[in-house]
């Protein structure tokens, strides 16, 4: 979780020489399991924490319109950052000689990423899914709408609504509970979202369409995708960890 050598260290002295400006962090290798030390700025003057999940040619340019407010920060994660080192499903365990070491172990089955967090009920420093905005949104109407047994088992129709001042856009994520059926499979599975941009106390219905196969699940046995009958609860929101139970799918 630290930086090699006596990164950390360095990296404590420079903020305690400097804290009394603010400070920008651009971090070119990106890795979730390397949490912020802590959510606050380490100073009244707020930090500005930048990581890049890409690094395209425009990245300075980008980065200055964003903190300077002339772009909406519409991206989403797409991972999971843990709140500490011991977060997560597993944990390399170094080593070079002993058979027992250096390798590591994935046992979490379907449960991978978000979906970990979701079984195990642990709360992570950023959900999966999660993205700031300069302006706020309001969910209403969500309404679900069964299809039967075409390609597309279900809609999803919810009223966004930017209750802010500025223009901004927001990512409507629609995801699944448990499938109906004894086989193990996610608490929480996002099955499609959707973009939409608003400006300030402008309001618009926004569709997700959910696939069947997204209602599906693999079965080793029989060498194939399953699709169970039955209900499944559907939840809408903003990341993996704020959802709102909106309705059911009927499979058929």
């Amino acid at each position: 979780m630290g930086r090699p050598g006596r990164g950390d260290q360095r990296r404590g002295r420079l903020r305690r020489a400097h804290s009394r400006h603010p400070q920008g962090r651009l971090h070119r290798r990106p890795d979730p399991r390397e949490p912020y030390p802590r959510r606050g700025p380490p100073h009244p003057l707020r930090a500005v924490r930048v990581r890049r999940l890409r690094q395209p040619a425009a990245t300075g340019t980008g980065i200055a319109d964003i903190l300077y407010g002339d772009a909406e920060p519409g991206g989403r994660l797409p991972v999971t950052f843990p709140a500490d080192e011991h977060q997560g499903p597993t944990t390399y365990t170094g080593g070079k000689n002993d058979g027992a070491y250096g390798s590591i172990t994935y046992d979490e089955g379907v449960h991978v990423g978000y979906k970990w967090y979701g079984k195990h009920r642990a709360e992570p420093l950023f959900p999966f899914g999660h993205g700031p905005s300069y302006t706020s949104f309001r969910y209403d109407s969500a309404r679900v709408h069964s299809r039967g047994r075409g390609d597309e088992a279900a809609e999803v129709t919810v009223e966004v609504r930017n209750t802010g001042r500025r223009t901004g856009s927001d990512v409507v994520q629609v995801y699944t509970g448990h499938l109906p059926t004894a086989t193990d499979t996610p608490a929480r599975t996002l099955v499609g979202f959707a973009r939409v941009e608003l400006a300030a106390g402008r309001h618009r219905s926004v569709s997700v369409t959910v696939s069947r196969r997204a209602l599906s699940y693999w079965d080793e046995d029989g060498n194939r995708w399953v699709t169970p009958t039955g209900k499944v609860p559907v939840h809408v929101g903003r990341c993996a960890v704020e959802l709102d139970h909106v309705g059911t799918i009927t499979v058929r």
